[in-house]
């Protein structure tokens, strides 16, 4: 049977291996280096003993420092910038909006911030409304002004209503609702 295939031997292949080895990491990484990806998660708890929303936003600090100092026109370091709290939350309160069932804005409060090493986390908190998350709306634009493409993940906690559910947010997004399902009232007991 002939073939017009290269007639490869153990040498000649072992002499190939490191050259083709060589041309595929560089090719692997330069692509790897060629897209980042941009992305923050928000956890919001419903804490129904004390009617309230807890909202831990998790973001990268050069990404924070970045958009806080083009806002303020100077210099931010998230842990070394006297108003860094002050600039962060007001960029946050322009960022998150949350609006109950009736569509009216519900206000969030500061709690703090802490940074650990590449990483800050903020910590706000809003009053919930009656119905805690459910059918509650968000509208989350974290960092889009920065980087198209920007992701940024909020995922919703109610220990009344069992599994968590998630929101996903990119540039133009507005506002999405949160479903949760009605209660399951107990069933009736007919004698």
């Amino acid at each position: 049977m002939s073939s017009n295939a290269p007639n490869w031997n153990r040498r000649d292949v072992m002499r190939a291996l490191p050259l083709t080895a060589s041309a595929w990491a560089f090719l692997c990484g330069s692509r790897a280096v060629a897209h980042k990806f941009y992305f923050s998660s928000t956890q919001v708890d419903y804490n129904p003993a004390t009617a309230s929303f807890e909202i831990t936003i998790r973001l990268f600090a050069d990404d924070l420092e970045l958009v806080l100092a083009r806002r303020a026109d100077r210099k931010v370091e998230v842990d070394r910038t006297p108003d860094a709290e002050a600039l962060t939350f007001a960029y946050l309160r322009d960022v998150l909006r949350l609006r109950g069932p009736d569509m009216r804005e519900i206000p969030a409060s500061w709690v703090g911030m802490e940074t650990k090493v590449d990483t800050v986390y903020c910590y706000l908190e809003a009053p919930a409304p009656p119905s805690g998350l459910r059918n509650m709306a968000l509208a989350f634009g974290l960092f889009t002004e920065l980087q198209r493409g920007q992701v940024n993940l909020v995922s919703f906690r109610d220990p009344i209503h069992g599994r968590p559910r998630d929101l996903m947010f990119r540039e133009g997004d507005r506002f999405k609702v949160v479903i949760f399902p009605e209660p399951e009232e107990a069933p009736s007991q007919n004698p």
